[in-house]
């Protein structure tokens, strides 16, 4: 069993990733980055901010983590305000949704998974594809109470996401020289500095740092630094390790073109250190 567990211990510096920038008109605008881009079938982050786009409904062929720092992403039946995190099982169909306000979120897949919009399947066969059992989770910080993270003094956490089968999503407020010690990640964790720091392997990690851990046994901690630190904590359970096919990487180099107004150049998507 353990032997198929994947080892993965990769850790990115947001503040060093460069942007890239599409003007889609009208006030419409996205600036992204590519964090973590499935190489070699590891896992994915994107980070985004957007302006005036609305997403048609969809779905992601692995698990899927939103993860919303601020602004405001309005769904159907539901509203979130960050921070806020919404979740999907492989091949689970949503939207559409809209943003609004400050938006900015992070989209995390633990393995490579492509994007298909409902739009694009034509026939009962393909639409056999969306997971109708699949789960659809979402919670809001403002929703969660503040409680101890057993076995870890100096540590309390509130719970915007918990399911039975192991999916959960948690912000983590550590005072200084809290260790923050977690069980092994076998289906694969995010965690996410938002405030303060923390040290890994010697490594001191400041705020916006991105890690994505998987592994049959415990992980090497996070202990955090002298003010203290907030992390954000996104585990996976038995539905990542299903994926099927596509990655975020291709979706990108299709869909940001796409998005682009037309103009005299050639092209509106900028890069931007």
């Amino acid at each position: 069993m353990e032997e198929s567990v994947p080892n993965h211990d990769l850790v990115a510096d947001l503040k060093r990733i460069p942007w890239t920038h599409v003007d889609g008109g009208e006030g419409k605008t996205i600036d992204s980055q590519l964090i973590f881009d499935g190489a070699d079938g590891g896992p994915e982050a994107t980070r985004a901010k957007i302006k005036g786009f609305v997403s048609d409904p969809h779905f992601h062929r692995g698990s899927q983590f939103q993860l919303l720092l601020s602004g405001l992403m309005q769904f159907p039946t539901f509203r979130m305000e960050g921070v806020a995190v919404h979740y999907t099982d492989h091949c689970v169909a949503y939207g559409p949704h809209s943003r609004a306000g400050d938006h900015d979120f992070l989209v995390v897949h633990a393995k490579p998974a492509g994007l298909t919009r409902l739009r694009d399947l034509t026939n009962n066969e393909m639409r056999s594809e969306i997971n109708r059992k699949g789960r659809h989770l979402h919670g809001n910080e403002r929703d969660a109470k503040p409680e101890p993270v057993p076995g870890c003094p100096g540590a309390i956490q509130k719970t915007l996401i918990s399911d039975d089968r192991g999916v959960t999503a948690k912000i983590v407020e550590c005072s200084a020289g809290t260790t923050l010690t977690l069980d092994a990640p076998v289906y694969g964790r995010f965690e996410l500095i938002t405030k303060g720091s923390a040290r890994l392997n010697g490594k001191d990690l400041g705020e916006e740092t991105l890690r994505f851990v998987w592994s049959a046994t415990p992980a090497a901690p996070l202990k955090c630094g002298p003010q203290g630190a907030t992390i954000i904590v996104l585990t996976y359970d038995d539905d990542a390790v299903r994926s099927y096919g596509g990655s975020l990487r291709e979706d990108l180099k299709i869909v940001l073109p796409k998005m682009a107004a037309p103009t005299r150049e050639e092209g509106s998507v900028t890069q931007v250190q």
